[in-house]
């Protein structure tokens, strides 16, 4: 009931998945992995709700639920500490306090410090009584192989684009095109984007500011640099490099005659002018180098130094 086309755009076959084992034996440990915005959570909230029988719109909602643990990472720290997982593994440590199934979800698996993923490990092998553990990680690289080997992993792959638009249009939005296009495949920022008209004119702004970014002189993008991560969360410092990511492919596009695949339509125009000044292999070089970028930030690096060393670059 919660797992159809009406409550999530896409992922099909995770959904068939999920709905059979929601009513079968299940295993009692998956891993959801796949980047961003494809719709990880939306499908873990609909499998729980499946299980519990009830709707459940965000996860803060089964707070006070006996038989639910909920795991996150505090926005103030790098990692979930060992401290913060053995809390959340004394949710499992006693039986069901209703006498049904104890589900723990952990929302960001590719946080967890070294020693909060081995104290998973055993938990993850062996649960105690009726038990089911949901992991979320947007990078695969950062799970640990021993939690990934304990788990079943459904890998979440972009939504194709007529599947994005038609489950768009399904809810009335209008521009389902248009918003499907520069959701390249990912349901939570087309919606984002409907719901938020000033996000989506932000976002606008920021594509466009990176095309005048990259013709502006070295000394500028320096100074601009400066200004983006200024009290810039390293959320919102990857938002951006995914942005730059978008356009470049999209100049690399306009580049190769793949008008019809360019995502930022909205400037075609300008991404054209400015893929004239480069050569195809420098565009591929720097659309590496800002995928480097943004995997050297998830490990840590001081954000102003991962833009700089892309900015020096265009």
């Amino acid at each position: 009931m919660f797992l159809n086309a009406d409550t999530i755009i896409g992922h099909q076959r995770i959904r068939d998945f999920l709905s059979s084992a929601a009513a079968t034996p299940r295993h009692h440990a998956y891993l959801f992995a796949g980047p961003e915005h494809l719709g990880k959570d939306t499908v873990a909230r609909a499998f729980v709700s499946t299980v519990y029988g009830r709707p459940i719109e965000d996860w803060r909602s089964l707070a006070s639920h006996p038989d639910f643990a909920l795991l996150e990472r505090d926005e103030e720290k790098k990692n979930v500490s060992v401290e913060e997982m053995r809390r959340f593994l004394a949710h499992f440590a006693s039986s069901s306090f209703l006498g049904g199934i104890k589900i723990g979800v952990v929302t960001g698996a590719h946080d967890l410090s070294l020693e909060a993923a081995n104290a998973l490990l055993k938990t993850l092998e062996e649960p105690r009584g009726n038990a089911l553990i949901i992991l979320l990680a947007s990078d695969t690289a950062r799970v640990p192989a021993t939690v990934m080997s304990r788990c079943q992993t459904l890998r979440f792959l972009p939504v194709p684009t007529d599947e994005l638009v038609q489950g768009l249009t399904r809810r009335s939005v209008p521009d389902a095109d248009a918003l499907a296009r520069l959701a390249a495949g990912r349901p939570g920022i087309a919606l984002a984007l409907h719901a938020d008209v000033e996000a989506r004119a932000a976002y606008e702004e920021t594509v466009c500011g990176f095309i005048d970014f990259t013709a502006a002189p070295v000394s500028s993008r320096i100074a601009a640099v400066g200004a983006m991560v200024k009290d810039a969360s390293p959320a919102t410092v990857t938002d951006l490099l995914d942005t730059w990511s978008g356009a470049l492919r999209d100049m690399i596009c306009v580049k190769t005659g793949n008008d019809a695949r360019v995502v930022n339509g909205f400037a075609a125009t300008r991404l054209r002018s400015r893929a004239a000044a480069y050569r195809l292999t420098d565009l591929a070089r720097l659309s590496g180098m800002v995928r480097d970028a943004r995997r050297l930030l998830l490990g840590n690096i001081n954000p102003r130094l991962a833009l700089e060393h892309v900015a020096l670059n265009f």
